[in-house]
């Protein structure tokens, strides 16, 4: 199995959701790196790439970042069988919490893909915290990561940033969560991939 993994947002240029010193693209990042190591320790072929998500909706201006990359065309030619793209939420009321995962429509691989992933971090999420809140799987036709990528694509949202505890609770078992990222892939190809 070939996963493509997309850290969301890009340091310095898209930092995506902040609480504090705390960006969700570094925050991303660290989950996604880690997420590649278990993946490839599984024997999976994973690319890694962070790369602005506003690439491809809000197209870049050339004197703005000439030499960023665009994620879903990178994807597109890898050969990835899956995507996954790493995010984590915001939101003005600083109770929100939970993870939810995105899909461009539902149905098909991409929704059991994201069921699984689901599963995979809301169980984990209930390790150390009970009350970890399922937010479900969601459609998201507007996201261009979802939209514009040819194979099985999800948008993982962790968590809330915004939430202080949630937060503290991401940074203190961002292994755990990458490793229930890497499961949601490797459960994905036992059902679709026949390994």
């Amino acid at each position: 199995m070939y996963v493509f993994l997309n850290p969301g947002h890009c340091p310095g240029i898209d930092s995506g959701a902040m609480n504090g010193a705390f960006t969700e693209a570094e925050i991303a990042l660290s989950l996604g790196e880690k997420a590649r190591r278990f993946l490839q320790k599984a024997g999976v072929t994973v690319t890694l790439l962070q790369s602005d998500n506003l690439a491809g909706e809000s197209p870049y201006d050339l004197w703005d970042a000439p030499d960023m990359p665009e994620v879903c065309g990178c994807a597109n030619q890898s050969g990835a069988d899956i995507f996954v793209s790493i995010h984590l939420n915001a939101a003005e009321n600083r109770s929100a919490r939970g993870t939810e995962v995105l899909v461009y429509q539902a149905g098909g691989r991409a929704e059991r893909l994201a069921e699984y992933a689901l599963t995979q971090l809301v169980d984990t999420g209930r390790t150390w915290n009970g009350d970890w809140l399922s937010r479900g799987v969601k459609e998201r036709p507007d996201l261009a990561v979802l939209r514009e990528t040819i194979m099985p694509a999800i948008l993982i949202e962790v968590g809330f940033l915004s939430n202080d505890a949630e937060l503290a609770e991401i940074l203190a078992h961002e292994t755990e969560i990458a490793a229930a990222i890497a499961r949601a892939c490797t459960d994905y190809e036992q059902e679709f991939l026949g390994t």
